[in-house]
């Protein structure tokens, strides 16, 4: 078991080599959108609204004679979860940023409010009282997957996800006074970062994962915006004023806080640096209450990936090569992102396809078709060889007299040499050269659970590119020679067997932890298949090897001398 434990961890150290060093606390998310809110301004009950971040274009995305409340984006800005009470109890609802598509997740005849997106866009937290007291559950974001976090008879509410996922922020009074507690995002290891007399309340996380915000009343003068590090180290006084100041949440940037207060008269909208300095009202209605803001996030395309094709042609300026439908000269490059693309021969007039050479991180998949397709994983590329069409030119007509040619004769050849021997086939990937086509079921099948499911989100794309640096450093030279020896052909399709079982047991595991999430499904699937792999093609082998070697030993030590 322990030889099989290090050949496996063997197999995998290309993959991990590849993977990029994860951050202790996560990045920003995205630009600062609109200001999500909820208001009675309708006269009908609260209300959805949204409004620009300077307070201008307010607009009612909810309708109905219920309270919607506590409205939470979704981290890709596309979504708002929120607390409605219009089927009599309060159940969590979602719905499109711009108020469609209003879906029902909990149903239940307890209270269940204060949702919070996680920021993977997976899950949300919330608060629910349906076991007697207010404690902390989270579920997937189609209702399912219900987890409670919390058990006790006190209220533990306000949840807010570190911006890693990793961690809750909570309040709680379970010791006499609302306290701000954080735990894993399991519920395992609650710790209390806040101790004093008052009330400390709504926690935020600041989305560098620097900072946590949160409203109390310890100075005496009501409630004000403070912040302090994750521990509950450094707390610091945002706002000083005889008024409540509430509900505080940051902007995405990390640069504001948005927050409620009731100075002027009546709960207003607030927005202030991360400093507590440039305050700025948002709101001013002076007869009605806008409370509980949140800030969208606006997520940002990032750039494509600078993987640069090149495209050369042997004679150099002939033809053309065709790309992913687009034409290319020799001499010429595109930016593409990692994958597989078509590729096709256009060959200069007077001339003919040979075959295809490759050069750095780009490999095509039957190198002797003129019509075929190609990997892209890293910059490199791609030779389109040819040579002149040779026609034969028909012998002039000798006199009688002359006697006919003997066999030592220049045969009627005159615009070029005789043709070269077409390179053998080169096939760079195992299996298409096992099953003898690109489009064998077997090879369609693992290709579909690479690249349309392992491969279908950020960290299995990580890992299958990952696998592709490592596949590709050795494969194309085992296929040609599969390719090459026919007879071998067979024998490579009866070593699949096994891969090829493995694959359909990493596509059924996939299935099963889909649900948890696409990324822990990917990496979970990803990591047992190497597992397997390696139990299969090195741990075995290596077992039956040493348990050969050590039966021989044994009969040459008991052998007699002659």
């Amino acid at each position: 078991m322990r030889r099989l434990i290090h050949s496996a961890i063997l197999v995998l150290i290309p993959f991990l080599l590849t993977l990029p060093a994860l951050p202790a606390e996560a990045t920003v998310p995205g630009a600062n959108g609109k200001i999500v809110f909820a208001s009675d301004r309708s006269g009908a009950g609260f209300e959805i609204f949204v409004m620009n971040p300077d307070g201008s274009a307010v607009t009612q995305l909810t309708t109905n004679t219920a309270g919607d409340l506590e409205p939470s984006w979704s981290p890709d800005g596309s979504k708002i979860a929120f607390a409605s009470d219009r089927d009599t109890d309060y159940e969590i609802y979602v719905m499109n940023a711009d108020g469609t598509a209003v879906t029902q997740l909990t149903f239940n005849s307890a209270s269940d409010n204060e949702p919070c997106w996680s920021p993977d866009g997976e899950k949300i937290v919330f608060v629910s009282d349906r076991d007697g007291d207010d404690e902390i559950y989270t579920m997937r974001t189609d209702g399912t997957g219900l987890n409670q976090l919390t058990v006790n008879d006190k209220s533990d509410r306000q949840p807010c996800w570190s911006p890693d996922g990793s961690k809750i922020v909570f309040s709680s009074n379970r010791d006499g006074d609302y306290e701000t507690y954080v735990m894993n995002a399991d519920g395992t290891a609650v710790t209390q970062l806040t101790f004093n007399s008052a009330s400390d309340n709504e926690p935020c996380w600041s989305p560098d994962g620097a900072k946590i915000v949160f409203a109390s009343d310890r100075s005496g003068a009501g409630f004000e915006i403070f912040v302090m590090n994750p521990d509950g180290s450094a707390v610091t006084q945002l706002t000083t004023n005889t008024a409540g100041d509430l509900e505080p949440s940051w902007s995405p940037d990390g640069s504001k806080i948005v927050f409620n207060s009731n100075r002027d008269g009546d709960n207003e909208i607030y927005v202030m640096n991360s400093d507590g300095t440039g305050l700025n009202q948002l709101t001013i209605n002076n007869v009605v209450i806008d409370q509980q803001p949140a800030w969208q996030p606006v997520v940002t395309t990032p750039p494509p990936t600078q993987i640069v094709v090149r495209f050369s042609t042997v004679p150099a300026g002939t033809g053309t090569i065709i790309f992913n439908s687009t034409s290319y000269a020799d001499g010429s490059s595109v930016t593409a992102r990692q994958g597989t693309y078509s590729l096709r021969a256009n060959p200069a007039v007077g001339y003919v396809f040979l075959s295809w050479e490759t050069v750095g991180s780009v490999f095509v998949s039957d190198p002797t078709l003129s019509l075929t397709t190609c990997i892209v994983y890293g910059s490199g590329t791609i030779r389109m060889m040819q040579e002149q069409e040779q026609t034969p030119t028909p012998p002039t007509e000798t006199p009688p007299t002359t006697p006919p040619p003997t066999e030592t004769t220049t045969p009627p050849w005159t615009t070029s040499p005789p043709p070269t021997e077409t390179p053998p086939q080169r096939l760079c990937v195992i299996a298409t050269a096992a099953y003898g086509s690109p489009l064998a079921p077997e090879v369609v099948y693992m290709r579909h659970v690479r690249d349309n499911m392992i491969a279908s989100n950020e960290a299995g794309r990580t890992l299958v590119n990952g696998w592709n640096l490592f596949y590709y450093l050795w494969s194309p030279p085992v296929a040609q020679f599969v390719a090459t020896n026919h007879p071998l052909q067979p024998v490579a399709r009866v070593l699949l067997v096994p891969l090829v079982g493995v694959v359909h047991v990493t596509a059924y595991i996939y299935d099963l932890a889909t649900p948890v999430s696409a990324a822990f499904a990917s990496v979970t699937a990803f990591t047992l298949a190497a597992i397997l792999a390696a139990a299969i093609y090195v741990a075995t082998p290596s077992l039956v090897i040493r348990s050969i070697l050590s039966v021989r030993a044994k009969r040459a030590r008991v052998r007699p001398e002659p």
